[in-house]
């Protein structure tokens, strides 16, 4: 997720993530709204 510059491209990452429901992917959810500084992202 972190790699990706566009916006829309990490908004499908987090959705794909979540729609797994991996334990791992939703830590990463998590950690991606704490730090970002997007608006869109952060409220995921």
């Amino acid at each position: 997720m972190k790699n990706y510059s566009n916006v829309e491209a990490q908004i499908m990452a987090v959705m794909s993530l979540y729609k797994i429901g991996d334990e791992q992917g939703i830590y990463a959810i998590k950690r991606k709204a704490k730090f970002e500084e997007n608006e869109r992202l952060q409220n995921m």
